[in-house]
């Protein structure tokens, strides 16, 4: 067991090892430092952005409880599409219908090309008695929680490789720098002939 500690200290450069210069082992220190602050900072922020989207989602479905589906009346006919195949594209026609305080409404609403005036077309209006697309599943927004939450996670671990790696560029530059220096007092030595 003691020999796996060992190989592990050695790894992490905890071992009292001479040729491990001061640049490494802040390097060490920078890099554990970095990833403490992210084990920390992203589960917050996530249960943060999390609680974000909820909220949001709850503001929505207060307003979706508002929709309601009302019948329309297509008031002109729209124009049949020019292909055959195209028999079931949408178009925009004038139609009326009643809004929730009992006022009628006219508008353009999305009808199958074709449609002709008179045709009844189920419309989702808002508490305004606006035409609106229909409200969005509880499971939808369920899933925008999910999505927010795993989305904080993948942005904060891209930016802790960016840093990591900034400062890994950051300790080899330096390292390479006190390399050089010590080659240059030392190498003439080295190279002087007897």
């Amino acid at each position: 067991m003691s020999t796996r500690r060992s190989r592990l200290a050695r790894r992490l450069g905890f071992d009292r090892n001479p040729l491990r210069r001061r640049v490494d082992r802040i390097e060490l220190a920078f890099i554990l430092a970095v990833i403490a602050v992210f084990l920390t900072v992203t589960p917050v922020l996530a249960a943060t952005a999390g609680q974000w989207a909820r909220s949001a989602a709850v503001r929505q479905d207060r307003a979706d409880r508002a929709w309601r589906q009302v019948a329309a009346i297509v008031v002109r006919s729209t124009a049949l599409p020019d292909r055959a195949w195209a028999a079931a594209e949408i178009g925009w026609a004038t139609a009326r219908w009643t809004a929730p305080d009992g006022q009628p409404r006219t508008g353009l609403i999305p009808v199958l090309a074709g449609a002709r005036a008179g045709t009844s077309v189920l419309i989702w209006e808002d508490g305004a008695g606006w035409p609106t697309a229909s409200p969005p599943r509880r499971g939808l927004q369920q899933g925008q929680v999910s999505v927010a939450e795993s989305l904080t996670w993948y942005a904060l671990a891209i930016v802790t490789l960016l840093i990591l790696e900034a400062g890994r560029s950051l300790f080899t530059r330096h390292r390479l720098e006190a390399w050089d220096k010590e080659w240059r007092a030392i190498g003439p030595r080295w190279s002087r002939q007897p």
